[in-house]
């Protein structure tokens, strides 16, 4: 079994992946580079304390690199402005991120995000990072159970 950690980024990539014209992975995983969207998503480190005598409270920083073809700004939505295109690909994650609840009491927080060229030059960049604080037991970092009695 995966750990909670694992299993957050793991939905996030799905989220993401769900968008039309998009293509998620996780950091390391294959990547797809024939599509208009790309968003790798990374875990970037993660803090714990102990929250009670049964759980660990878990902070974990996420981000999700978003590349977009400067061709594909539209000249309604975007005015062919591939630094607003991005703005409006970042809006788009944003709202998956937060389109429905996530398991086990995961609280999701949107911290920021940069917008740059790439070393394509026809290529724009964004990086959205994330905060999730969740629970895991001391024991056993793949399961979230608060009802558990050792």
């Amino acid at each position: 079994m995966a750990s909670l950690r694992d299993q957050i980024a793991t939905e996030l990539v799905a989220r993401l992946d769900a968008l039309t014209g998009w293509a998620a992975t996780l950091r390391g995983g294959d990547e797809v580079t024939n599509v208009a969207v790309l968003a790798i998503v990374a875990i970037l480190g993660e803090s714990k304390r102990p929250r009670d005598s049964l759980m660990y409270a878990c902070t974990l920083q996420l981000g999700v690199l978003i590349r977009g073809r400067h061709e594909d700004a539209d000249p309604t939505l975007d005015g062919y402005n591939p630094v607003r295109y991005m703005d409006r690909l970042v809006a788009t994650a944003e709202r998956a991120v937060h389109a429905s609840p996530w398991q086990n009491e995961a609280l999701i927080s949107i911290t920021g995000h940069t917008v740059d060229a790439s070393e394509d030059p026809n290529v724009f960049e964004a990086t959205l990072t994330l905060t999730v604080d969740y629970r895991h037991n001391f024991d056993d970092p793949d399961q979230y159970a608060p009802g558990y009695v050792p």
